[in-house]
């Protein structure tokens, strides 16, 4: 899937434009500028986009059981699509906000708060293996007419922590999922809470316990084909670091469409984007995914 994330506060695009630098790549002596003249507020650009590869395998272990693993591989800094949301605005009539003052295709993270500094360019670019999951889930029964499970979750430290794609820590997860039917629906909630290890970070940032909580809806439109509808709400593990939106929890929905294959093969497409442009979530993202069925005997 594609991500991107282009979140400037006000301060960014009040100094760029001031000294006439609209189009052009921040420079760190505007940050410093901004740092003197603000010292007491929350400033911050984070300007990232890329690939997410993500293999999910799960395997039945009998009587409801299930064990799966997720491993992703991250792609940042590329293709160079910040284009496509200045766009998108712009063809319905959309404010732009502050990032139009800046050059597309930039990487960044700078977060200011409280005279602590964190700043990346460049350097966070490039691609890698990110934590892997390792997950356990079983049932818990069928509660007020939806069936119920819990789900345990570990991540483990397998990306590197010199880019987005490791934390450095062992991080635990506990999960619950209910899902109810109606005829041609489905409708699937969930809701988690996340320990993150005290020895892992976000670079080099103390990371905060998230929760998250999300919300999908499917409607069979014929026998192979389906479309779904998603709202995830979470806390953001910088709300120890930050009080501004980078702090703040996140709204996002995606709507998309499912297509089977065959017996055991199907695609599907996800539009997402971040209602509330707060938090780390990306401003929007696309996915395509593409998943099987294998059979076995016990």
């Amino acid at each position: 899937g594609y991500f991107n994330l282009a979140s400037p506060s006000w301060h960014i695009a009040t100094i760029h434009r001031e000294l006439g630098l609209e189009g052009q790549p921040l420079d760190p002596a505007e940050l410093r500028i901004l740092e003197t003249r603000h010292p007491s507020d929350d400033i911050y650009n984070l300007d990232v986009e890329g690939w997410q590869f993500d293999l999910h395998v799960s395997r039945g272990l009998g009587a409801g059981y299930t064990i799966s693993a997720h491993i992703p591989w991250m792609d940042v800094g590329h293709p160079n699509w910040d284009a496509i949301s200045s766009d998108f605005h712009r063809a319905f009539g959309i404010g732009q906000g502050p990032r139009d003052a800046l050059r597309n295709g930039d990487t960044m993270v700078y977060l200011y708060s409280g005279g602590r500094i964190v700043e990346r360019t460049g350097e966070i670019a490039g691609s890698g293996l990110g934590d892997i999951s390792l997950a356990l889930s079983g049932p818990i029964g069928r509660v007020l007419g939806g069936d119920q499970r819990w789900a345990v979750v570990v991540d483990t430290p397998t990306g590197s922590t010199d880019g987005l794609w490791g934390s450095g820590g062992w991080d635990l997860g506990a999960r619950w999922f209910g899902e109810w039917r109606f005829g041609r629906s489905r409708l699937q909630l969930a809701a988690g809470y996340n320990w993150l290890d005290d020895s892992g970070s976000w670079l080099g940032i103390e990371r905060a316990d998230i929760w998250q909580a999300q919300g999908v809806f499917f409607y069979r439109i014929t026998e192979s084909a389906s479309l779904r509808l998603s709202l995830w709400y979470g806390s953001s593990m910088l709300a120890d670091f930050s009080d501004g939106q980078p702090g703040d929890p996140s709204l996002f929905f995606d709507v998309g469409a499912r297509f089977g294959l065959s017996s055991r093969w199907w695609v599907a497409l996800d539009l997402g984007e971040n209602h509330i442009d707060h938090g780390t979530a990306p401003d929007f993202t696309f996915q395509l995914q593409l998943g099987t069925r294998f059979d076995h005997s016990p």
